[in-house]
């Protein structure tokens, strides 16, 4: 009988050894978190976030190795940690975005469950500019600015905000246009602190009839990559005092008027006669004079520089100020 128990207690400590031996295959460790998404941070600062490695059996692992791949990510925790049955390790994440754009990464975890892989948690945040050019008056930020237009030789004021969002100061070495037309009175160079910002005022001047174009390049020194120069397009009209203008609309050299026609001639005949223009078109295109306190200006002459059309407009005509005394441009 001795001798039969002390069988039956060798085979059960036995058994009891290979349930211990083998129970790392059922091991559950757990993360709270699956992945990690900061959404748009500004450059060169932080925001943080944390997630826990659970042990939910009743045995002890250890960590053996916490990683990640960017400089961007700043990951905090124990890499070695010992987690206690029903017990769990924090792991701390710090996205510090050194470059504008989306910057992936991924936080990998190694421990000694043999019957799990390490942990993958995915990483997600976009690098912004702290630097913005945005309306002085609305706060909003201006992906184009168009100046009112003006008469030649008349110069038009406008003006931008340049904030600065970031922590650190920043200082603009130049406010560039690459357009004679376009300049600013502001010197350089100018500091803007952290959270603080500096209202830019723009003139545009030609003395010419015309439409321009430039971009408006703000060039700074902040750490953060790809950020300079800061840009902004620009466009400004010039018109000389007599102006073409579409149902009150006044057109430059980059509009275009389509014209509806109908043959005064036989079908597929000559241009001579020439081509009438249809009466739904007539008296919309007219000639204004947009100036103010400078009386009259003679028209000598009107002409069209394609083979298809003629004016009939009188000329040589003193042509009033304001838009009362608007002449109807008259063309076959």
């Amino acid at each position: 009988m001795e001798r039969l128990i002390r069988s039956l207690s060798t085979g059960i400590l036995g058994l009891a050894l290979c349930v211990l031996a083998t129970s790392n295959v059922f091991a559950q460790l757990t993360t709270t978190k699956s992945s990690i998404a900061f959404g748009n941070v500004i450059g060169l600062t932080s925001k943080a976030d944390s997630f826990y490695v659970k042990n939910t059996t009743q045995f002890g692992f250890s960590l053996t190795g916490i990683s990640k791949n960017t400089t961007s990510y700043v990951v905090e925790g124990n890499p070695t940690a010992l987690i206690l049955p029903n017990d769990s390790v924090k792991i701390k994440v710090t996205f510090t975005p050194a470059a504008l754009g989306s910057i992936p990464d991924t936080v990998r975890i190694t421990h000694n469950s043999s019957s799990q892989q390490a942990f993958r948690i995915p990483l997600s945040g976009t690098g912004t500019n702290p630097l913005r050019i945005t309306n002085p008056r609305t706060g909003a930020v201006l992906t184009s600015l168009a100046f009112t237009d003006v008469l030649s030789g008349t110069a038009r004021m406008d003006s931008v905000t340049i904030k600065n969002d970031g922590s650190a100061a920043v200082t603009v070495s130049a406010v560039n246009f690459g357009h004679a037309s376009f300049t600013t009175p502001l010197a350089t160079p100018f500091t803007i602190a952290g959270k603080d910002s500096q209202k830019v005022m723009l003139q545009f001047l030609n003395t010419s009839a015309t439409r321009d174009r430039a971009t408006m390049s703000v060039v700074h020194n902040s750490a953060l990559a790809g950020t300079s120069p800061l840009t902004l397009p620009l466009t400004g009209r010039s018109s000389g005092y007599l102006r073409f203008s579409l149902a009150a609309i006044n057109l430059d050299n980059e509009d275009s008027v389509r014209v509806n026609a109908v043959s005064a001639g036989a079908n597929k005949g000559s241009l001579n006669p020439l081509v009438a223009i249809d009466s739904g078109k007539v008296g919309l295109i007219t000639i204004r004079n947009l100036t103010v306190g400078a009386g009259t200006i003679r028209v000598d002459s009107i002409t069209f520089t394609g083979p298809h059309f003629r004016n009939i407009t009188p000329t040589p005509y003193d042509h009033r100020e304001g838009t009362a005394y608007d002449r109807i441009l008259q063309f076959v």
